[in-house]
């Protein structure tokens, strides 16, 4: 099995790292792998998203927030 080890985390974008960091979570360390990646290169991922700045996004007054729906379109509710 050929495991992924690229792009070079240094030149992934704020939503690559975001991405590669949740998949390579979902997966315990196995000897050099998780999941499908190279284990050092999702902790070296995981890293990177962790020093990652916040995204900062701006306001406008007298408008409400987006609220996020409770499930996640495709995901099962568990409601009655």
């Amino acid at each position: 099995m050929r495991l992924i080890h690229s792009p070079p985390v240094s030149q992934m974008t704020a939503e690559q790292l975001r991405s590669v960091s949740i998949e390579c979570e979902e997966y315990p360390r196995n000897d050099s792998m998780r999941g499908r990646y190279e284990a050092s290169y999702c902790e070296d991922a995981i890293a990177a998203w962790g020093d990652s700045p916040l995204q900062i996004v701006n306001m406008e007054k007298g408008v409400p927030p987006a609220v996020a729906p409770a499930t996640p379109p495709g995901a099962v509710s568990t409601k009655p």
